[in-house]
């Protein structure tokens, strides 16, 4: 005989065929059947878990609860952990009176065991000295005769917080007492 045509609301038509109801608008098809399963979102699952033995009723409801599972298995038991991504801060010139200082988080908490490096020129190579905060998160570093500028990146041994890096320029007239670094968490 031939497929049978219901028309719906203007502008639809319902399509019936073996196991499957679609409508059709606007040369756009939407399978329905795989929509209204429980892992909408992620439709390779939708295919393995609906062609496996679709043939009856009862296997399309089992391979239903399957990908049901499936999902929540996914999410209450993730296999790999997301992780922030890090990205170097680097702040413009720095003048302050003394290679010291306090390193702080956005919201004004101090961080103790912070690392704070020095660098060469635009912090090429390996850090040519370094210094941990203490408890309060304070730093001093001694300065070098005849250096103008000192490269310091101020990192913390754990993920999740982004390194900052800052050129200090050593200036007793016009430098701040004490230098006061934010790390931003990732």
């Amino acid at each position: 005989m031939g497929e049978s045509f219901d028309h719906g609301p203007p502008g639809w038509i319902r399509q019936s065929r073996k196991r499957c109801t679609q409508f059709i608008h606007n040369r756009m098809v939407v399978d329905y059947l795989s929509m209204s399963s429980g892992d909408f979102a992620i439709p390779w699952i939708t295919r393995i878990c609906f062609t496996i033995g679709s043939e009856h009723l009862g296997v399309m409801r089992l391979n239903y609860w399957f990908s049901l599972v499936l999902i929540l298995v996914s999410i209450f038991f993730p296999t790999e952990r997301a992780h922030a991504v890090e990205q170097i801060v680097q702040l413009t010139l720095q003048r302050a009176e003394c290679l010291c200082g306090i390193v702080t988080y956005i919201n004004g908490d101090t961080v103790p065991d912070a690392l704070v490096e020095e660098f060469a020129e635009e912090w090429k190579g390996n850090p040519l000295r370094s210094a941990m905060t203490d408890s309060e998160g304070r730093f001093t570093l001694t300065p070098v005769k005849g250096r103008k500028i000192y490269y310091l990146q101020i990192s913390l041994r754990r993920p999740g917080v982004n390194p900052l890096r800052v050129p200090v320029q050593i200036n007793r007239i016009h430098g701040t007492k004490l230098l006061r670094l934010q790390l931003h968490l990732a």
